[in-house]
């Protein structure tokens, strides 16, 4: 009933002033703005050539102003006057609005009105936020506090170094108590695929309304070099075996290495036999999403039997007394040609009538 008092009132305001059409509220865009609780907004309603401009809030009214001055009914609101060539304008400021205020403003002529939708700034809080690798997908959360919204219509959007990436609004709200006013904190969280390039990431995030672009942390990506590994290349039958596979760097986040098989890098053989004789086993290092680095490197086993491993044991032992007895005939060769250039020496100085003198000592 009364909006339609409302409604009638321009009307008969129409019909009997003119020059008043286009009449609009600046900073409220298509009907409506929102506004941040505990701030004061201005809003500005004009222009008009002569006249009248009242004010309304939720079909209350609240005050008007002409060319000389301005009538103000609310205390919690403050009004003035504009005159130019242009015509009249006014500006109407609401004083530390918060979510109990007024939420339409009506200036009157032609109706324009402007919806104000109330919301508190949400917070980020920097000691629950964290960022993850976990299954090659990097995850990343925080809790935001502070938020309170009629159209509950919060939006968090998370950054890899510059792309941003959709957040989400997850698991319960929590409501709390703050001076005689009710918020909620929630938890905005993202996940995705690991960057597989090497790289240093940083991420950040922001809340709209509310904290914008807030660091959280850094991660450094590192490729893994290929798997090596320390197997013996021949052992005897019985013998038990142990070799171990693995990278001089596993990577950042490391990387999966196992034995085909297995469950890790370290392969154990025991009392192995002929017929495991070429055996072949493969080491695997993967890495990074779907498999992105998938490197091997293969182990073939050679078994020898008792006897030829002895045989074998007597083979070198004879090459190695070959080489030994070469070497000590070589020293004992190069010592009496040695010696016997000295004697020679010896006999050309005495023939020739050269006394040596021994050195001084």
């Amino acid at each position: 009933m009364a909006s339609w008092r409302l409604w009638m009132l321009c009307l008969a305001a129409l019909l009997v002033l003119e020059g008043h059409c286009g009449v609009q509220i600046s900073n409220c865009v298509n009907g409506s703005v929102d506004i941040a609780e505990d701030t004061s907004p201005s809003f500005t309603c004009g222009t008009i050539r002569s006249g009248w401009i009242n004010w309304l809030a939720d079909d209350l009214h609240i005050g008007s102003c002409n060319k000389d001055s301005c009538i103000l009914k609310s205390n919690i609101y403050k009004l003035r006057s504009e005159s130019s060539s242009a015509g009249l304008s006014s500006e109407l400021t609401i004083t530390k609005i918060d979510r109990f205020t007024a939420r339409r403003l009506v200036c009157l002529y032609t109706g324009t009105e402007c919806r104000l939708r109330v919301f508190a700034p949400a917070r980020i809080v920097p000691e629950n936020c964290i960022i993850t690798i976990s299954n090659w997908r990097v995850q990343g959360s925080c809790q935001v506090e502070n938020m309170f919204m009629l159209s509950d219509n919060y939006i968090c959007t998370w950054r890899e170094n510059s792309t941003k990436i959709p957040g989400d609004f997850q698991g319960h709200r929590q409501y709390y108590g703050n001076l005689s006013k009710t918020y909620w904190k929630e938890v905005c969280s993202f996940t995705k695929l690991m960057p597989v390039h090497q790289s240093k990431f940083t991420y950040g995030i922001e809340i709209n309304p509310g904290h914008q672009d807030f660091f959280v942390e850094t991660i450094n990506i590192i490729l893994p070099e290929k798997p090596e590994y320390n197997c013996t290349d021949t052992v005897i039958e019985g013998s038990n075996v142990t070799c171990i596979c693995t990278s001089l760097n596993m990577g950042n986040p490391p990387a999966s290495l196992a034995w085909d098989g297995k469950t890790d890098g370290i392969l154990l053989l025991q009392n192995v036999g002929t017929e495991n004789d070429n055996s072949i086993y493969t080491c695997r290092l993967t890495w990074g999403p779907n498999g992105f680095i998938n490197h091997t490197i293969v182990y073939t086993l050679r078994v020898v039997e008792s006897e030829q491993a002895s045989a074998a044991d007597l083979k070198r032992w004879m090459i190695g007394g070959v080489v030994a007895t070469v070497i000590i005939i070589t020293i004992i060769g190069a010592l009496i040609v040695v010696y016997m250039v000295k004697r020679r020496k010896d006999r050309i100085h005495s023939s020739r009538g050269v006394k040596l003198v021994p050195p001084p000592f």
